[in-house]
């Protein structure tokens, strides 16, 4: 399996000592897959532009990249902190598509297929049509 060069994901781990964990946010993670490299990247978002490559990992499956990410995040917010430096907010690159994936029981899903046609509308737009009116966007 080929790995991004070291060089280029620089994986720096740095210890949280006297930083209490609760005093990091907690940071998104994407986490993608490259074919070319035969391995997952996780990326810190919120941390890219202040630590590049820092904040980044890789791993031989999603998980861990994502718990390496874990540990470069905690130690990298850590050290800014102990240095009394700002780090950015958590929800700086936060973005919502308006894609969601719901799983359900299955009589719930049959029940919300009957009440979907009934009122002659897709499954997707009479649940769009009740979560709008249980967060009270429609009156």
């Amino acid at each position: 399996m080929s790995r991004i060069p070291d060089s280029e994901f620089d994986k720096v781990v740095r210890p949280t000592e006297g930083v209490p964990l609760e005093s990091i946010p907690a940071y998104s993670t994407t986490i993608h897959w490259f074919p070319d490299d035969g391995c997952w990247v996780a990326t810190c978002p919120e941390l890219l532009e202040l630590f590049g490559n820092e904040a980044r990992s890789t791993g031989d499956t999603p998980g861990e990249a994502a718990d390496e990410l874990a540990g470069v995040v905690q130690g990298l917010a850590a050290d800014r902190i102990r240095k009394q430096r700002l780090l950015p907010r958590e929800d700086t690159f936060r973005v919502f598509s308006g894609t969601l994936t719901l799983r359900m029981p299955i009589w719930l899903h049959e029940r919300i297929a009957e009440e979907a046609r009934r009122d002659r509308v897709s499954i997707n737009t009479w649940l769009v049509s009740r979560l709008a009116q249980a967060a009270g966007a429609l009156r």
